[in-house]
């Protein structure tokens, strides 16, 4: 087995993962970059791998930095199943045609600017056409189903307690007569999250991402509970988010409004309408 880093490596967003198993190919999420313009053109136009190559894709959650760069990847060539919870399939559809608004919005910004300037014009990193063609590729899956997205891997979608439909990867992987368990997190939820399942983890490999905003005893308690079960943990790296409420939080944060400044809201919204 080999992994190769594509996204997310030094870095925060584009998480792209390729796994080469049993002369297979996996690639675990497909996010964009974000960055500078620039350079996030640049890295989000060329993947580092042929897309063609890729036998299966296998989607944590739908953010845009683990799954904004699927439409780009579709339309250079993969033709192979996108496995994804059935919450995680919808929500990406939903947004992937709103990153393909925003791409030709931008695209179309930069040339108002650069025909004034007699700059070169530049094309979008994909259309909302391009979005609308990734669709048919998701493969919906129910938490804990197991799957085989390639010979000798059976693979299973756990809660990770991030956002609705999130998942944590776990990969039993038969390989040259040896068996490994290779457990991907994606993004983890914090703890007691109102909604969401807290994350549990008992593993044999782990690729740990984290998000800003987590519990703070929590990370460092688990990384030595890692150690102390003698297991490995590798490439790990913090995801700082500026949207991390809207992106992450926003239905803890909504259910906790509601339950303790609901007296509030309706005494302020009754004196608004008296007015």
């Amino acid at each position: 087995m080999r992994i190769t880093f594509h996204g997310a490596a030094q870095t925060v967003t584009g998480s792209q993962y390729v796994l080469e198993i049993n002369g297979s190919t996996l690639l675990l999420e497909c996010g964009l970059y974000q960055g500078r313009r620039q350079e996030a053109a640049e890295r989000n136009r060329s993947l580092g791998f042929n897309p063609k190559d890729i036998d299966a894709v296998i989607l944590s959650h739908a953010h845009i930095d683990h799954s904004g760069n699927l439409p780009t990847l579709v339309r250079d060539g993969f033709r192979g199943h996108i496995y994804a919870t059935h919450a995680t399939a919808h929500l990406s559809n939903i947004m992937l045609m709103d990153a393909g608004y925003i791409q030709e919005s931008d695209a179309k910004f930069v040339n108002k600017r650069n025909a004034k300037a007699g700059l070169p014009l530049v094309e979008p990193l994909y259309t909302q056409e391009d979005a609308a063609m990734v669709a048919q590729y998701f493969e919906s899956m129910d938490y804990d189903e197991p799957f085989e997205p390639a010979p000798g891997v059976v693979a299973r979608l756990v809660d990770a307690g991030h956002i609705l439909g999130s998942a944590s990867v776990v990969m039993e992987i038969e390989e040259k007569g040896q068996k490994h368990t290779l457990w991907f997190s994606g993004d983890i939820g914090r703890r007691k999250l109102p909604l969401l399942l807290t994350f549990l983890a008992s593993l044999v490999v782990y690729v740990a991402l984290s998000k800003a905003g987590g519990h703070p005893g929590w990370w460092p308690h688990f990384y030595f509970s890692c150690v102390e079960m003698q297991n490995s943990l590798i490439g790990f790296h913090p995801d700082f988010s500026l949207g991390a409420f809207l992106r992450g939080y926003a239905r803890g944060g909504l259910w906790a409004l509601f339950q303790n400044f609901w007296p509030w809201l309706f005494v302020k919204l009754g004196l608004a309408a008296r007015r």
